[in-house]
Protein backbone atom coordinates (compact mmCIF):
# COMPACT_ATOMS: atom_id res chain seq x y z
CA UNK A 1 0.00 0.00 0.00
CA UNK A 2 2.59 2.60 1.28
CA UNK A 3 4.58 1.79 -2.41
CA UNK A 4 1.37 2.19 -4.27
CA UNK A 5 0.43 5.55 -2.23
CA UNK A 6 4.34 6.84 -3.38
CA UNK A 7 4.27 6.32 -6.14
CA UNK A 8 0.86 8.05 -6.96
CA UNK A 9 2.15 10.97 -4.81
CA UNK A 10 5.36 11.36 -7.31
CA UNK A 11 3.46 11.01 -10.17
CA UNK A 12 1.21 13.61 -9.22
CA UNK A 13 4.63 15.66 -8.09
CA UNK A 14 5.84 15.18 -11.62
CA UNK A 15 2.49 16.48 -13.07
CA UNK A 16 1.74 19.76 -10.93
CA UNK A 17 5.20 20.23 -11.76
CA UNK A 18 4.88 20.29 -15.48
CA UNK A 19 1.84 22.20 -15.11
CA UNK A 20 2.77 24.93 -13.02
CA UNK A 21 6.63 25.12 -14.56
CA UNK A 22 7.84 28.15 -17.00
CA UNK A 23 6.50 27.06 -20.37
CA UNK A 24 8.62 25.39 -22.65
CA UNK A 25 6.93 24.75 -25.58
CA UNK A 26 7.40 21.69 -27.95
CA UNK A 27 7.20 23.79 -30.86
CA UNK A 28 10.59 25.58 -30.01
CA UNK A 29 12.22 23.18 -27.10
CA UNK A 30 12.94 19.65 -28.68
CA UNK A 31 13.09 16.62 -25.75
CA UNK A 32 16.64 15.69 -25.76
CA UNK A 33 17.27 13.47 -22.44
CA UNK A 34 15.47 12.27 -19.32
CA UNK A 35 16.26 10.66 -16.43
CA UNK A 36 14.63 10.00 -12.66
CA UNK A 37 15.76 13.27 -11.67
CA UNK A 38 15.28 16.00 -15.12
CA UNK A 39 14.54 16.00 -18.47
CA UNK A 40 16.83 17.99 -21.34
CA UNK A 41 15.05 20.25 -23.97
CA UNK A 42 17.06 22.56 -26.69
CA UNK A 43 15.90 25.64 -27.90
CA UNK A 44 15.59 25.33 -31.98
CA UNK A 45 15.35 28.88 -32.52
CA UNK A 46 18.85 29.24 -31.26
CA UNK A 47 20.84 26.75 -32.52
CA UNK A 48 23.48 27.57 -34.73
CA UNK A 49 27.08 25.80 -36.28
CA UNK A 50 29.91 27.03 -37.78
CA UNK A 51 31.68 24.64 -39.93
CA UNK A 52 34.92 26.85 -39.83
CA UNK A 53 35.29 26.12 -36.06
CA UNK A 54 33.10 23.13 -36.15
CA UNK A 55 31.01 23.94 -33.15
CA UNK A 56 27.61 24.99 -32.36
CA UNK A 57 25.56 27.36 -30.06
CA UNK A 58 22.52 26.22 -28.19
CA UNK A 59 20.74 27.03 -25.32
CA UNK A 60 19.03 24.30 -23.44
CA UNK A 61 16.40 23.73 -20.14
CA UNK A 62 17.06 21.40 -17.66
CA UNK A 63 13.35 20.34 -15.85
CA UNK A 64 14.35 19.16 -12.81
CA UNK A 65 11.67 17.04 -10.56
CA UNK A 66 12.07 19.45 -7.86
CA UNK A 67 10.72 22.23 -10.38
CA UNK A 68 13.12 24.05 -10.71
CA UNK A 69 14.27 24.82 -14.13
CA UNK A 70 18.09 25.66 -15.58
CA UNK A 71 17.88 27.63 -18.79
CA UNK A 72 22.05 26.90 -19.78
CA UNK A 73 23.66 29.17 -22.62
CA UNK A 74 26.35 26.11 -23.96
CA UNK A 75 28.97 26.04 -26.63
CA UNK A 76 29.84 22.89 -28.24
CA UNK A 77 33.22 21.96 -29.77
CA UNK A 78 32.85 18.87 -31.68
CA UNK A 79 36.31 18.85 -32.84
CA UNK A 80 37.86 18.06 -29.44
CA UNK A 81 34.26 16.70 -28.04
CA UNK A 82 33.75 19.99 -25.34
CA UNK A 83 31.36 22.04 -24.05
CA UNK A 84 31.54 25.59 -22.46
CA UNK A 85 29.01 26.38 -20.30
CA UNK A 86 28.29 30.07 -20.01
CA UNK A 87 25.32 31.84 -18.84
CA UNK A 88 23.04 30.31 -16.84
CA UNK A 89 18.92 31.38 -15.23
CA UNK A 90 17.22 29.06 -13.21
CA UNK A 91 13.46 29.30 -12.31
CA UNK A 92 11.18 27.95 -9.63
CA UNK A 93 8.13 26.11 -9.84
CA UNK A 94 5.45 27.92 -11.30
CA UNK A 95 7.16 31.61 -12.16
CA UNK A 96 8.54 33.41 -15.28
CA UNK A 97 10.59 35.46 -13.04
CA UNK A 98 14.39 34.22 -12.60
CA UNK A 99 15.83 33.49 -8.80
CA UNK A 100 19.20 33.09 -10.18
CA UNK A 101 21.46 34.35 -12.96
CA UNK A 102 24.81 33.84 -13.59
CA UNK A 103 28.10 32.80 -15.42
CA UNK A 104 29.90 29.25 -15.31
CA UNK A 105 32.68 30.21 -17.67
CA UNK A 106 32.98 26.11 -17.22
CA UNK A 107 34.55 24.12 -20.04
CA UNK A 108 34.43 19.93 -19.36
CA UNK A 109 34.42 16.82 -21.68
CA UNK A 110 30.56 15.78 -21.90
CA UNK A 111 30.51 12.59 -19.26
CA UNK A 112 29.67 9.04 -21.11
CA UNK A 113 25.92 8.44 -21.04
CA UNK A 114 24.90 11.63 -19.88
CA UNK A 115 22.66 14.83 -20.56
CA UNK A 116 25.37 16.69 -22.02
CA UNK A 117 26.65 14.22 -24.02
CA UNK A 118 23.35 13.57 -25.37
CA UNK A 119 22.66 17.40 -25.73
CA UNK A 120 26.08 16.63 -27.73
CA UNK A 121 24.31 14.18 -30.25
CA UNK A 122 21.05 16.24 -30.22
CA UNK A 123 22.56 19.32 -31.56
CA UNK A 124 25.08 17.49 -34.34
CA UNK A 125 21.80 15.72 -35.55
CA UNK A 126 20.11 18.85 -35.28
CA UNK A 127 22.12 21.58 -37.12
CA UNK A 128 23.46 18.61 -39.93
CA UNK A 129 26.90 18.80 -38.95
CA UNK A 130 27.82 15.36 -40.26
CA UNK A 131 26.54 16.56 -43.80
CA UNK A 132 28.32 19.66 -43.26
CA UNK A 133 31.82 18.00 -42.78
CA UNK A 134 31.06 15.27 -45.40
CA UNK A 135 30.04 17.73 -47.86
CA UNK A 136 33.06 19.85 -46.84
CA UNK A 137 35.87 16.68 -46.71
CA UNK A 138 34.16 15.71 -50.31
CA UNK A 139 34.92 19.53 -51.84
CA UNK A 140 38.78 19.17 -50.11
CA UNK A 141 39.11 16.18 -52.04
CA UNK A 142 37.70 17.60 -54.99
CA UNK A 143 39.85 20.55 -54.68
CA UNK A 144 43.00 18.66 -53.95
CA UNK A 145 42.12 16.00 -57.36
CA UNK A 146 41.89 19.20 -59.26
CA UNK A 147 45.36 20.76 -57.58
CA UNK A 148 46.95 17.02 -58.47
CA UNK A 149 45.47 17.35 -61.90
CA UNK A 150 46.71 20.89 -62.43
CA UNK A 151 50.54 19.73 -61.08
CA UNK A 152 50.36 16.42 -63.47
CA UNK A 153 49.44 19.16 -66.61
CA UNK A 154 51.65 21.65 -65.34
CA UNK A 155 54.28 18.84 -65.72
CA UNK A 156 53.52 17.47 -69.11
CA UNK A 157 53.58 20.90 -70.23
CA UNK A 158 57.39 21.41 -68.50
CA UNK A 159 58.13 18.19 -70.14
CA UNK A 160 57.31 19.16 -73.42
CA UNK A 161 58.86 22.67 -73.10
CA UNK A 162 62.13 21.11 -72.13
CA UNK A 163 62.08 18.17 -75.19
CA UNK A 164 61.31 21.42 -77.53
CA UNK A 165 64.52 23.42 -76.32
CA UNK A 166 66.29 20.10 -76.66
CA UNK A 167 65.41 19.39 -79.95
CA UNK A 168 65.87 22.97 -80.59
CA UNK A 169 69.78 22.57 -79.06
CA UNK A 170 70.15 19.46 -81.18
CA UNK A 171 69.59 21.17 -84.37
CA UNK A 172 70.94 24.28 -83.61
CA UNK A 173 74.40 21.89 -82.86
CA UNK A 174 73.46 19.86 -86.41
CA UNK A 175 73.39 23.22 -88.10
CA UNK A 176 76.22 25.02 -86.68
CA UNK A 177 78.64 21.67 -87.45
CA UNK A 178 77.48 21.96 -91.12
CA UNK A 179 77.98 25.59 -90.90
CA UNK A 180 74.58 26.60 -91.49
Amino acid sequence: MNKKLIAITLSLATLATTALAKDFPSDRWQWFYSNNSYTGKVDLQTLHYDADTDSADAWAVWERLNGVQDLLQYKIYFNNNTMYVGQYDKFEQGSDAIIKQGFFGDTHTPAPSSGDEQLVKTVSALVGRDKIIADKKAKAQELELERQEQAKQQKIKQEKKAKALKRQATTNRILGILGL
